[in-house]
């Protein structure tokens, strides 16, 4: 019997996970908080970052604290896949600006790198009718020697790094920056 949590920051996001999880009878259990602060629910086999949802955070620490929430969630030889975004490949492709139009609302999205605190930021700018909506992204660019060093400080080795989803070897040009680490038989 596999349990399966969802945790997220976002209330929206929350819902909506567990919205499709009641929908499709999958044993999914949904909680709302930071992942700065994990909650000590259980020990688990394994836990999963899709997306680059890491690196968020100014200070270094803060990202640092994630990594070392999850080597305390993870049972013994426990691992964690984390999906990065590949550094070089990101800043070649880089689209400064789009828009698109869809029903009653037009997305615009602007994106920079900030060399000085080697952050991708994005501005995402959401008309419809008479309001605007404005959210901002910004996330660490961290590299592959770098996010391997991260994953050391916090307690797992790194078993395994792919560039994409179906398995293909990391190189600088690959989409995606994407490691298995297992937590150290020392890490608490």
């Amino acid at each position: 019997n596999v349990q399966v949590y969802c945790l997220d920051l976002s209330p929206v996001l929350i819902k909506i996970a567990q919205d499709l999880a009641l929908d499709n009878a999958l044993p999914i259990r949904c909680i709302r908080a930071d992942m700065r602060n994990i909650p000590a629910l259980q020990k688990f086999d394994a836990v999963v970052s899709f997306f680059t949802s890491f690196g968020y955070f100014e200070k270094e620490e803060e990202n640092q604290r994630v990594l070392k929430n999850v080597v305390q969630v993870l049972k013994p030889s426990g691992l964690f896949l984390l999906d990065y975004l590949n550094v070089k490949h990101t800043l070649f492709n880089l689209v400064p600006r789009d828009h698109r139009k869809s029903t009653g609302f037009q997305i615009i999205q602007e994106r920079s790198f900030n060399q000085r605190s080697e952050r991708f930021e994005k501005k995402i700018m959401i008309h419809e009718s008479a309001s605007t909506r404005e959210y901002h992204e910004s996330v660490r660019a961290y590299g592959v020697v770098e996010m391997g060093s991260l994953f050391a400080e916090a307690g797992l080795n790194c078993i395994a790094t792919f560039g994409d989803y179906s398995g293909k070897a990391y190189s600088p040009d690959s989409p995606r920056l994407i490691m298995i680490g297992q937590k150290n038989e020392n890490s608490h």
